[in-house]
């Protein structure tokens, strides 16, 4: 629900955007915030390495197939050829992008040597396939000495019925060579049997034509048969023994696939930031967010976006926002908000260089949800259940965002319910930050200690 207030799925559609490869987009569903900093900063680490390497090149990221489910056979299934060729063609790939990013990876080095080179496998695959996923014979003497008598006994055969077409041409329907059930035919009268023996395997839709294997060539055509059979066992016993190298390999593929999920997911997040011109906030005692901008309103107005500076001074616990009617101040709550979330998620936030944000542990918001697209109505009721359960949620480092606290009643007594609920969440060692209409509650900002006013 925070996350669907504060608008954070639509950072993740934004960098779904820039994702390359399947991997990567499941990679992006782990994108949330970190429970602690370190794991965050950790993450801004990468992040900057990745921004740095982005602003000078491209890194080899390519759209590699998803072959998870290629990996998650059973047992005794044998991978199609073009299967195989997708398996290698995804690792050389993955190494490719090893082979780009070791150079400048220092940050990153840890993602990038996850990715563990399958050279053996790959040259192995491409070996004995060819780029359309029919087995090689370059070198399968076996095989290739198979397909060499199939060509020459299948060449004879073609011969001899041409040859038996031209000599009983008064009964053939028409001048060609066909298969039926697996051998070749011609297509003859009813009559046929006064000019040549032979065995009919199947009829027209007309049953005008009668499809024969003469007499003459059904040693030939079962030598064709056998060969076939045989041949088809060589090419399976290869797609076998790749199956079970692929299989064999798999744990070290599907470490390869998270690995390069997660630096296309640092790629993506990378190429968001420097669209954005975001920059990677330092953590301090102070919220001090120079030139924000709501992630939401930059995407749909551009350089027209306004930002805004938001800043809680130290030993401050309370900032009350006020200002007219649309006149930004929820834009303001929610921008704080969802720059919080992202910085902790290991993102950078469009603001300026020099912004500074404190080790917020979560944060908690109560809005009226007419300012989302649902428009329904909250009721004063329904506020203050939600006032109560931040209340019993909330602790020290939490940073709770309140619009408009006590609306739905008496002007009066909802300030100073809203004061209440203010003095009750920093007594309890959250940061508030409320903005509102009632003077009660203004006037509590410019006497209350610790409280900051502001206005938009």
């Amino acid at each position: 629900m925070l996350g669907d207030l504060l608008e954070f799925s639509s950072i993740q559609g934004y960098i779904r955007s820039m994702l390359v490869s399947e991997v990567g987009i499941t990679a992006l569903d782990t994108l949330s915030p970190f429970e602690h900093w370190e794991d965050a900063q950790t993450r801004w680490g990468m992040l900057e390495e990745m921004m740095q390497i982005m602003r000078q090149r491209r890194p080899a990221f390519t759209a590699i197939p998803d072959i998870r489910p290629l990996l998650a056979l059973p047992d005794g299934a044998v991978l199609e050829g073009q299967d195989l060729l997708k398996v290698a063609g995804a690792l050389t790939d993955m190494a490719g992008l090893r082979n780009d990013l070791e150079v400048d990876a220092a940050a990153l080095a840890g993602l990038v040597e996850a990715i563990t080179p399958l050279d053996d496998l790959v040259r192995m695959t491409r070996t004995n396939l060819l780029p359309s996923g029919e087995v090689s014979d370059l070198k399968n003497p076996a095989l290739r000495q198979l397909r060499i008598r199939y060509r020459s006994v299948r060449a004879a055969v073609l011969e001899r019925l041409e040859r038996i077409m031209e000599r009983v041409k008064p009964v053939v329907m028409e001048d060609i060579v066909t298969i039926r059930n697996g051998r070749f035919v011609i297509p003859m009268r009813h009559d046929f049997g006064t000019c040549l023996s032979g065995i009919t395997h199947d009829y027209s839709g007309s049953r005008h034509s009668v499809y024969v294997e003469p007499m003459e060539v059904v040693e030939d055509n079962n030598t064709l048969t056998d060969l076939k059979s045989e041949i088809r066992d060589e090419e399976q016993r290869v797609l076998r023994e790749l199956t079970s190298s692929v299989v064999h390999a798999a744990p070290i593929i599907r470490a390869n696939l998270e690995a390069y999920g997660a630096l296309d997911l640092l790629q993506a997040c990378a190429a968001y930031a420097l669209k954005t011109h975001a920059v990677i906030p330092r953590l301090g005692d102070v919220v001090d967010i120079k030139g924000a901008s709501h992630p939401v309103l930059l995407e749909r107005l551009g350089k027209s976006c306004i930002p805004l500076d938001i800043r809680i001074p130290a030993g401050k616990t309370g900032l009350i926002i006020s200002g007219p009617n649309a006149g930004g101040k929820t834009v303001a709550l929610k921008t704080l908000g969802l720059l919080v979330m992202m910085a902790k998620s290991g993102l950078a936030i469009p603001a300026r260089e020099g912004s500074t944000m404190p080790r917020i542990a979560r944060i908690w918001i109560e809005m009226d949800t007419a300012q989302d697209i649902s428009h329904d109505l909250s009721t004063f009721t329904a506020h203050a259940k939600a006032l109560k359960d931040i209340y019993l949620s909330a602790g020290p480092s939490d940073l709770v965002l309140l619009d408009e606290p006590g609306t739905g009643t008496d002007h009066d007594h909802g300030g100073a319910i809203a004061i209440a609920c203010i003095d009750a969440l920093r007594a309890k060692g959250a940061t508030v930050v409320a903005t509102s209409h009632s003077d009660l509650v203004k006037l509590y900002g410019l006497t209350q200690q610790g409280v900051e006013n502001a206005a938009v």
